[in-house]
């Protein structure tokens, strides 16, 4: 039994909920590999023939993510013990060994199944290992170095999560449609990374890392991921992207309402209503994954709430009784 609690502790430990923008980010690159810059009725992707196995090798690929999820933590866990929620490492709810067992053992199943099929995806894997490694740990340590670190957030969803994608379509890297395609994207990204890391500037502060919205500050740190935001928009429009379109106008309003009136519940609605929307659209290209993402939000919420206690993604305490 004890063993069955550690293993789930494991699971929780690696964020599954966060892997949902992989795999939307994904779907994106195999939507925009499948039409390359033509309309593709969206219908036409809902066969289980067709989605079922390239969200398989998306789900595959994002255990790099997880490892990097892990690694983060580990490499964070005295900042970690600054914010707010319940970080599972932090608290110590899961030990550093059990920690990186987890993160090691997701590196390796993400990297060695493709080798014997779809060896490009393993190319992909280790890419996002290794850009999760110079993420997290010194001497790089991106994550607390300003501008790279929404750089490197935004490559990883919006390039190599989409690059994934792009591969599975078919579609080749030749020439100049993949960076094209990915463009808007990746400004989406800078956006929503910069967004994310607004909450946590003062605990960022506390502990030395000099984070975009450090550096900056939570004003001009907003108001540049709201350039980026209309940057992707201008990019969506220039390459008839409906998609990337849509996530970037349907963000908008969020960003113009923590411009006019700033606010933990406006800074937060950037990237939570806009991730949100984000992934309703991904979903729509491909429904198989709206289906893994509600069952790996019900999970996360039970699993909260029985084991920890706490509401998610709240993280507040609640009434419970043996």
């Amino acid at each position: 039994m004890r063993y069955a609690v550690t293993l789930m502790d494991a699971f929780f430990l690696t964020r599954p909920l966060l892997l949902v923008p992989v795999w939307g980010f994904s779907a994106f690159g195999w939507y925009r590999g499948l039409s390359e810059g033509e309309h593709v009725p969206v219908f036409a992707l809902w066969t289980l023939q067709r989605s079922v196995p390239v969200f398989f090798w998306t789900a595959v690929f994002s255990l790099s993510v997880a490892a990097v999820y892990v690694f983060n933590q580990i490499a964070d866990v005295n900042v970690d013990k600054e914010n707010n929620g319940l970080p599972l490492l932090a608290r110590g709810k899961v030990s550093l060994k059990t920690a990186w067992t987890c993160g090691i053992a997701c590196a390796l199943f993400s990297i060695l199944p493709p080798l014997f099929g779809r060896p490009l995806l393993s190319v992909f894997a280790v890419m996002a290992v290794l850009l999760g490694i110079v993420y997290s740990f010194r001497p790089a340590r991106l994550s607390g170095r300003c501008c790279l670190d929404f750089i490197a957030n935004a490559a990883g969803y919006g390039i190599i999560a989409f690059g994934v994608g792009w591969h599975l379509s078919g579609a080749p890297f030749s020439g100049h449609s993949f960076a094209l395609s990915a463009m808007p994207y990746f400004l989406l990204m800078c956006a929503g990374s910069i967004s994310s890391t607004l909450p946590d500037r003062d605990s960022d502060a506390k502990c030395g890392k000099k984070t975009t919205a450090v550096t900056l500050g939570v004003g001009r740190a907003h108001v540049l991921a709201t350039l980026f935001i209309v940057a992707s928009v201008i990019a969506s429009v220039a390459l008839h992207d409906l998609v990337s379109g849509f996530c970037a106008a349907c963000a908008i309003p969020f960003y113009v309402w923590h411009l006019a009136r700033p606010g933990r519940r406006g800074m937060e609605a950037t990237y939570k209503a806009g991730g949100l929307l984000c992934m309703i659209a991904a979903a729509a290209l491909q429904p198989v994954m709206a289906l893994a993402a509600g069952a790996v939000a019900v999970m996360t919420r039970l699993y909260f709430k029985q084991r920890h206690h706490v509401v998610y993604p709240s993280l507040v305490p609640v009434p419970y009784e043996k």
